[in-house]
């Protein structure tokens, strides 16, 4: 159970180094395990914000999401936190 518990402990800290949120495709390119995700998000840890899209609980909340389309070919997800 030591390796779940230091996966998890790794997987805050991306999430924190990132401003607390973060999307799953990047989580696992960044070598996390889905089921680390699931347990974070399980144990209330994670808030799913959208499909694919995860934030911390303790980070600030948004105020606004914003879609824009860059390049034409990929979105990107702009977020507005409330200070």
């Amino acid at each position: 159970m030591a390796s779940v518990s230091k996966a998890v402990d790794s997987a805050r800290k991306v999430f924190s180094k990132r401003g607390g949120m973060l999307r799953t495709v990047d989580a696992l390119r960044l070598g996390m395990h889905p089921r680390t995700l699931y347990k974070l998000r399980d144990r209330g840890e994670l808030e799913r914000v959208g499909r694919g899209l995860y934030r911390l609980a303790t980070a600030p909340h948004l105020t606004n999401i914003c879609c824009r389309r860059v390049s034409g070919q990929r979105i990107r997800l702009l977020f507005l936190h409330h200070r």
